[in-house]
Order: C-alpha cells, then structure tokens, then sequence
C-alpha cells in the first residue's frame, strides 16, 4: 500500500467525536501483540469544549455512582442536601463570597455530629447552580444521619440562608441522578472565577476507578507532525494505526 500527502482531520464534522482544541497534543502507543499503533488526541478538558464537557460529566458519573456504592457498603447514609444563600447575598460574586465563608463552618460541625452520631467520617459531593439573577444554590450528596432542622439550623448559624432540604437516599443511583442533573445543567458555560470548582468532593469520597494498561504511552513532542507519527508506524513498525477510534488506510492532502 502507497500512503502520499498529509493526514487531514476533519474537525467540522466530527468535532464531538474527540476534542476540537488545535493546541492539545496527541499521545500514542504501541501494542506489539496486536501490531497496532494506537493514537489519540489528548483533551483541553474545559467545561466550555463539545467534546470535553461530556467526557467530563461521564466520568464524575462514574466516580459518584462508585464512591457512593462504596460508602453504602462501609455504612454510611446518604442524603441529598440543597443549600441556600444568605438572603442579603445575591448575586455570584456574593453568594460565593459568603459560602466560602460559611461552608467551613457548617461543614466543621457536620463532622463533629456524624463523627459522634455514627462513628464514621463526613464525606460529600456537592455542585454549585447558578440561579436567574446569578446568585448561587449548592446540591449534592452528603453523608451522615441528619435531619432537614439540623441543616437549616446549622446553615443559617454559619452564616448561610434559612432555606435548606435534606432526602434520605435510598441507593447509589439516586445518588448520581439527583447530582447528573445539576452537573448538566451549566456545561458548556463559562464560569470565570478563581477557585471555583463546578464539583467538589471531599478528601474521603473515593476516587473514580482508573482501568490498567500495559501500553506505553508517549506525547507527540511539539515538532512531531501526526503525519510523522502514523508514517512510522507503517514505514517502519509494519503496524495499522488507530486514529481516535478509527482505523487510518490513506493520507490525503491538507485542506
């Protein structure tokens, strides 16, 4: 087989397939047993990307489905918090300012009752919602055996709003579903404001399982051409090359 020219991608019609960002590299291994030449395009991961807001959604799916199975089987309950800002406090700049604030508080006496009440750690997930008139709301799964009073007590005490639910869950599923909902509902929004995070766990909520490789896999240096990267694997390796999913047969000119 002949390969001539260049590789082209064409990013216009595929740019959900893998991340459109022209400035992130493309990492590339080789599997010998199967003679292949695997390459794929590394991610901008910003929430703002077609391609990266969803691959980063899927994965805090993932780890909020595992962590919380995880948790059910070391014994703790979950419930789903909503959490209010302080009614002088509108707007984004405000509410963050004053959550900031108050959430070190709040959270500080949430570990203390469940230390005493269960024995167990304080461990949480939470999203930030951005309301109409930008002031902020949070959401999210936190453990512990409290009562709705409990939290809008301790949430008003702190320094936050009056207005505060809590729903016992009953599973790992609802878990994930109540957070999936909040988690879409900002991608693709630019969100600029040091510090803040669209997800925040905490330190003991278990991470997202990382599936194990063999493969070796390297970063295209800024000088290397994909064009170079898959020649090689041909000219010199014998192997086929599989470009993001797909398999290369041809090079074709650039646009």
């Amino acid at each position: 087989m002949t390969h001539t020219g260049a590789y082209k991608e064409n990013w216009d019609s595929r740019e959900h397939d893998y991340c459109p960002n022209l400035g992130s590299p493309y990492l590339y291994a080789d599997d010998g047993d199967t003679k292949t030449r695997l390459i794929i395009k590394a991610r901008c991961k910003l929430w703002t990307c077609p391609y990266c807001s969803q691959v980063n959604k899927h994965q805090h799916y993932i780890r909020i489905l595992n962590g919380s199975n995880r948790l059910l089987d070391k014994g703790h309950q979950l419930n789903f918090v909503t959490l209010t800002s302080h009614e002088t406090a509108r707007g984004f700049d405000a509410s963050y300012s004053v959550f900031k604030s108050a959430w070190k508080k709040l959270s500080q006496r949430a570990r203390r009752k469940n230390k005493k009440t269960t024995g167990l750690p304080f461990e949480f997930v939470y999203i930030p919602e951005i309301h109409k008139d930008n002031t902020l709301h949070w959401h999210g799964v936190f453990t512990g055996d409290f009562s709705k009073r409990w939290w809008k007590d301790n949430s008003r005490q702190s320094g936050m709003g009056y207005m505060a639910e809590c729903e016992p869950l009953e599973n790992a599923i609802q878990a994930t579903n109540y957070c999936l909902k909040y988690i879409t509902k900002h991608l693709g929004q630019e969100i600029s404001r040091k510090g803040f995070r669209r997800i925040n766990y905490s330190r003991g909520f278990p991470p997202k399982p990382v599936p194990e490789t063999l493969l070796q896999w390297q970063i295209a240096e800024p000088d290397e051409s994909l064009v170079s990267i898959i020649e090689t694997a041909w000219r010199v390796k014998n192997h086929k090359v599989i470009l993001n999913g797909n398999e290369v047969t041809e090079i074709i000119d650039n646009r």
